[in-house]
């Protein structure tokens, strides 16, 4: 990994298109919208970052498919636990390969 600040606005557009494709639980408020806008945005920048830094959106879609049970989780936070475990464990095992 270089020492250089990776741009990683330059590929929010990409991550949004995957995290919008996610099956989030957005709740039946608006409260609960807002917040579940809230983690879908936080994980879109961890996705941007990971593209900025040579990710492919193969490799992230490829990551966020083995986060099981996150599209039957009880709600959006937990949803988001998954997607950001399973992109822990494919960024671990990246490194090690």
């Amino acid at each position: 990994m270089s020492s250089f600040p990776v741009d990683v606005k330059a590929h929010l557009s990409n991550a949004d298109h995957v995290v919008d494709a996610l099956p989030w639980r957005v709740g039946h408020t608006e409260a609960q919208a807002k917040r579940a806008r809230g983690r879908a945005s936080a994980l879109a920048h961890q996705i941007a970052t990971l593209l900025a830094n040579g990710w492919s959106t193969a490799e992230i879609h490829h990551a966020l498919a083995a986060a099981d049970g996150a599209a039957d989780a009880p709600d959006a936070a937990a949803q988001e636990r998954l997607w950001r475990a399973a992109l822990k464990r494919a960024k671990n095992a990246r490194v090690t390969l």
